[in-house]
């Protein structure tokens, strides 16, 4: 079968409401990393993806190689170049050598993935994680530093609107104390800045919050 450790990763993730993943891998000469993602809007882009996988090779978190999963194939963004560039393939990139090749990539990186998913990260893969959900967050790119929490607005049939995929992962990742407490309430979303002077701590975060909508007042932060 064809990435069948990543089928069933993907499987358990979704139940659990993540959006987001990591692995480490070996590829060619390379120690690489895969930031593995199922959001929807990065999905968007690729016909038959049943995952982005973004990778990092050799902990360089300046270059990256967007990968496409299918179901029995896979596919590279931007072009097939990217792949032997990022991997230092000297070899003519004629179709049958690809062919090969992406058939050899595919076994061997799925080897890697492990078929049950855990959201505990070894902390190489933390920090790709991390970079990766700041770097290409669709509303907010390039703020990490969390300035307050937010109660979104309505839809149309009245229900609050859920905080994004990339905005709950990342929370996850960098307000975990936070996160503990309001994570459950997904009408609640995480603010950013770019700017680290304008970064407030957990409980004045929460504190500010409640102030203004006293229907959470249950909410509540042991201050240490």
């Amino acid at each position: 079968m064809v990435w069948e450790n990543l089928k069933k990763h993907i499987s358990e993730m979704k139940p659990s409401e993540r959006t987001f993943s990591g692995f480490e891998f070996r590829y060619k000469k390379f120690d690489c990393i895969g930031i593995l993602s199922i959001v929807e809007s990065d999905l968007e882009t690729s016909k038959y993806g049943i995952a982005k996988i973004y990778v990092y090779k050799n902990q360089d978190l300046d270059n990256c190689l967007v990968v496409y999963p299918s179901w029995t194939d896979m596919s590279i963004s931007p072009n097939i170049t990217a792949f032997y560039n990022f991997f230092e393939i000297e070899t003519s990139y004629n179709g049958d050598h690809f062919k090969e090749l992406k058939a050899n990539f595919m076994s061997n990186t799925d080897l890697f993935i492990p078929p049950n998913f855990q959201s505990n990260l070894a902390p190489a893969i933390e920090r790709a994680s991390i970079h990766t959900l700041i770097s290409n967050d669709p509303v907010d790119p390039n703020k990490r530093y969390c300035i307050g929490l937010k109660l979104n607005g309505n839809k149309k049939n009245g229900n609050r609107k859920k905080r994004t995929d990339y905005n709950d992962e990342k929370s996850r990742h960098l307000k975990k104390r936070l996160y503990a407490i309001v994570g459950e309430h997904k009408e609640i979303s995480f603010n950013y800045s770019k700017n680290i002077k304008e970064e407030k701590d957990d409980w004045e975060i929460l504190r500010r919050f409640v102030e203004n909508n006293s229907e959470y007042g249950f909410l509540n932060y042991q201050k240490k």
